[in-house]
């Protein structure tokens, strides 16, 4: 049997009770996640415009849903990642979408968004990391792009929500591949002045695999030999360490959201390690901003490109991929939400004398390419004192607890209530809900806190 066939056989059959309960557990806490990272994105920059385009395809309409959805959900750089890739939005947007046509139980809502997930993991897994070496130092590579994985997440949602059979399957993953998005994220990486969505829209990603899904339903078919061999979907985008098998690897017994991470911050995730650091030594010893006289970081050389380095990010995409805005706000203590990413805050002079302060150089300890945990330090320079703090990870380190908790306690905090808890109380009982409907609704009332 054929990759492509295999899969689609896999997730075309896969049913409630053939999912591990850890795996439905964290497929239920990274929806409560997804959602409190579209309705919190709605206060920001790419709320308004993500609005407007939606309401150009219909408002409600299945398209106009995936597309805000996923949008949003990866606006601020908030969302779950997977392998260094943010595709769980793309299975979330499409399950949104279709859920309530159907009248799709909660079950059923959630048994599509761990299918879509874990079709996107393992497209990830293929296509492989999107670092390489270059002259010696850990880098992003020439050509590298993560929008394939949102396409196929979506779709793998959307086919499992519409109940398609292995054939349909096949023929809408087919459409999904052919209309993925070219592999920009290079030259996205290189610009200074980044666009208001990431290395792509997300938005069309979710959108594409829900088109496609529909599509297929009216009798269109797609390449479906795309998934079949390396010279196919791998070589198209420009996979640097392609590894085909990865697609079909212990298929059913390896479930790829048991490696999810999250974030406490809406930035890149690279950044973490030294934000962390700043944070101990401005609680433990009491520091404010107008005490610091310098904040210098050691990080891996993947961080010392210009985007993150620049003391004046400009917009608001900038503001997620840089180092002195971060740590800037890491000093003043803003809530995590959509004030970090607001241009007209991060232009108030507080904010831009602490950027200001911040230096980066490369720590003296290599970044392993597929490790979260990365050697970092912070030394902070304040009222005629100097405090130093690293991070040396080490194999076997205990990894952060993201439970059920934690989850509940991030969406608290980025929507308001009533609505707030009532979203928080239909996903953790998902299973129990005879319609998705009522949630979905809740989600569109739901206003984000500012």
């Amino acid at each position: 049997m054929t990759s492509g066939r295999e899969l689609a056989g896999f997730f075309s059959k896969l049913q409630w009770d053939d999912v591990p309960a850890d795996v439905r557990d964290g497929a239920r806490r990274m929806l409560l996640d997804t959602l409190g990272c579209i309705i919190s994105a709605r206060a920001t920059e790419a709320g308004e415009v993500t609005s407007r385009y939606a309401n150009l395809l219909g408002g409600t309409t299945p398209l106009a849903a995936a597309y805000a959805n996923g949008r949003l959900a990866d606006a601020m750089d908030y969302n779950e990642g997977y392998s260094g890739a943010h595709f769980g939005c793309g299975a979330v947007a499409a399950a949104l979408a279709l859920a309530r046509d159907p009248g799709a139980s909660g079950k059923e809502l959630l048994l599509a968004i761990a299918a879509g997930f874990e079709l996107g993991a393992r497209i990830q897994d293929a296509v492989g990391s999107y670092y390489s070496e270059i002259d010696g130092k850990q880098s992003f590579a020439r050509v590298w792009g993560i929008a394939t994985p949102i396409v196929y997440a979506s779709a793998g949602a959307a086919t499992r929500v519409l109940g398609y059979d292995e054939a349909k399957t096949t023929e809408a993953w087919g459409l999904a591949g052919s209309n993925t998005p070219i592999p920009v994220g290079a030259k996205w990486s290189s610009s200074l002045d980044l666009p208001n969505t990431k290395y792509c829209d997300a938005g069309w990603c979710s959108m594409t695999g829900v088109a496609c899904a529909l599509s297929a339903g009216f009798g269109n078919t797609g390449i479906t030999s795309l998934l079949d061999e390396p010279d196919g979907l791998l070589r198209m985008v420009s996979a640097t360490s392609p590894s085909h098998d990865a697609l079909t690897a212990q298929l059913g017994e390896r479930w790829c959201i048991r490696d999810v991470v999250y974030k406490d911050w809406p930035v890149c995730g690279l950044m973490e390690g030294p934000m962390r650091l700043l944070q101990g030594l401005v609680r433990e010893h009491g520091i404010t901003d107008s005490d610091i006289t310098s904040i210098e970081v050691e990080v891996g050389s993947a961080i010392l490109v210009p985007r993150f380095l620049q003391q004046h990010p400009r917009t608001f995409v900038s503001l997620q991929f840089n180092l002195a805005h971060a740590m800037a706000m890491t000093v003043l203590g803003i809530p995590p939400g959509p004030k970090w990413l607001s241009t007209e805050f991060a232009a108030q002079p507080q904010v831009v004398a602490l950027r200001e302060l911040v230096t980066a150089s490369q720590h003296r300890v290599p970044w392993p390419p597929k490790s979260r945990a990365r050697a970092c330090s912070v030394r902070l320079m304040a009222a005629g004192r100097t405090w130093f703090a690293e991070s040396l990870p080490a194999e076997g380190d205990p990894q952060p607890v993201w439970d059920d908790d934690w989850a509940i306690r991030k969406f608290l905090t980025l929507v308001q209530a009533p609505e707030a808890q009532r979203i928080v109380d239909a996903v953790m009982n998902i299973a129990d809900l005879s319609f998705a409907t009522p949630l979905i609704e809740a989600v569109e009332r739901a206003q984000p806190v500012t």
